[in-house]
């Protein structure tokens, strides 16, 4: 089996922040807020975009469960700030979800000044230690011809060395027919793995950037296209290793990003260290299976490149991509719809075009009556879709 690494890198970063929100974002986010729900009394998508101290906001018409007041999102970093009220907590006053494509993009470190400028730009003061790191997640994808995985080939050691294997409500699998294509193993809070088919995923959910983020790995390895679509479509899984806070916290004392940096081989290491997927063989001692080969390619990749970062593709790019797909998605769906209406309108085939030309009259003199001018409805449509306009 010819195995090989596309890219790597972090994927998901939570953390909180021991400040208490400035009562002055506070009055300003509680107005933008206000905006957002009467928005949303039309709309249950509706946003409002705002700006604070030169940070472009989007702002949500409800809060977040934990006390949090306020939930915004920065649209330069694509992270999420859930917000509590200055009055309602004496510290721990933010939280803060960061999502994939910064991480891909830019690299954990880039990620980390940006979310101190912003923390600056909101007037928070965070003291030493003021940062607490509740969840990472590293993603390996992995070029694997002819990869096909068994549940029954993980190992997990326990605390007192011995081997186990998991027990139903510790692992969740999932497939068609008997081939897997994904499965998680371990606990959210602590440490978890997943191994799952990323082509399959990427093509059902229509992640089609994510083409070009591996386009752009392998031109800078020097190494072939891969195939998408077709008879000779590549296969490409993905390891993903999960960190909770339990485990940030219980085993390794992370304690702000210096701390994690320093130990982030070694946190990522122990969890395919005791999570492991095996070749199995005839010794019914499973501990001693040893790892199958996409196992240790994850783990050389951890051990040598877990902070590095090669910059590969553009935001700007990116951009490009999943607006030209969100596009066809509504041309497509704008198409279906309206054959439908001929259908149920009685036509037949040849009728077909004639329709739309009338159905495309009704629509513009439903626009022209219609009680909300066209410019606050596609406004309201744009606060939908952060970051494509």
């Amino acid at each position: 089996m010819n195995l090989e690494v596309i890219r790597s890198g972090f994927d998901k970063l939570e953390l909180s922040l021991n400040v208490v929100v400035p009562e002055e974002l506070c009055e300003h986010l509680a107005s933008a807020k206000a905006e957002a729900e009467e928005l949303a009394k039309r709309n249950q998508k509706a946003k409002c975009g705002t700006l604070y101290n030169g940070e472009d906001l989007i702002v949500r018409p409800n809060g977040a469960a934990g006390g949090y007041a306020y939930s915004v999102e920065t649209s330069n970093l694509e992270a999420n700030w859930f917000l509590r009220k200055s009055t309602s907590a004496s510290g721990w006053g933010v939280r803060v979800a960061v999502r994939a494509m910064p991480l891909v993009l830019n690299g954990i470190a880039w990620v980390k000044d940006e979310l101190e400028k912003t923390a600056d730009a909101f007037g928070l003061s965070i003291p030493p230690n003021g940062v607490s790191i509740s969840r990472i997640d590293y993603a390996v994808d992995c070029l694997a011809p002819g990869f096909s995985f068994n549940p029954n080939q993980f190992v997990v050691h326990s605390a007192s060395n011995t081997t186990r294997h998991m027990q139903p409500e510790e692992m969740d699998v999932s497939g068609k027919c008997w081939k897997a294509s994904s499965m998680r193993v371990g606990g959210i809070t602590n440490k978890q793995i997943g191994i799952y088919d990323k082509l399959q995923e990427v093509k059902q959910k229509r992640k089609f950037d994510m083409f070009e983020i591996w386009d752009a790995a392998r031109h800078a390895q020097g190494a072939r296209p891969l195939v998408y679509r077709g008879e000779a479509t590549d296969e490409i899984w993905r390891v993903e290793l999960r960190a909770g806070k339990d485990y940030l916290k219980g085993r390794w004392d992370v304690t702000g990003w210096g701390s994690l940096f320093d130990q982030i081989t070694d946190i990522l290491g122990g969890i395919l260290k005791t999570m492991r997927y095996t070749v199995p063989v005839r010794d019914t001692n499973r501990s001693r299976w040893d790892n199958h080969p996409l196992w240790n390619m994850v783990a050389e990749e951890v051990e040598q490149n877990a902070l590095r970062h090669v910059p590969s593709v553009s935001r700007e790019r990116l951009v490009e991509v999943r607006l030209a797909d969100k596009l066809q998605w509504f041309e497509t769906n704008m198409l279906g719809n309206a054959i439908s209406h001929a259908a149920l309108s009685g036509k037949h085939g040849d009728q077909v075009e004639c329709h739309l030309e009338e159905l495309a009259q009704k629509l513009k003199q439903q626009n022209r009556d219609h009680r909300v001018p066209a410019d606050v409805r596609m406004e309201a449509v744009r606060r939908r879709y952060p970051g494509l306009v």
